[in-house]
């Protein structure tokens, strides 16, 4: 956990499945998916848990998508 403590990781496919597993032990998280209802849901979640956490659309097979997100990406 050292390692990202402090920072804000970006989980791609967070609404479900292994992404939304990595996205609940995370401080703080910004998940990402096509689902963006399931997205939201998901940070609601974790926000319910303690955690900090938003919820976007981000279709993860476009670059153009993930890079410009990534750097301006707060909880």
């Amino acid at each position: 956990m050292g390692r990202v403590q402090g920072k804000v990781a970006l989980i791609t496919g967070g609404a479900s499945g292994i992404g939304l597993s990595a996205a609940t032990i995370m401080a703080k998280v910004v998940i990402g998916d096509f689902n963006v209802v399931g997205a939201k849901e998901a940070a609601a979640a974790i926000k319910r848990q303690g955690g900090e956490a938003v919820g976007i659309f981000l279709d993860a097979c476009l670059q153009r998508e993930i890079y410009p997100r990534s750097n301006r990406i707060h909880c």
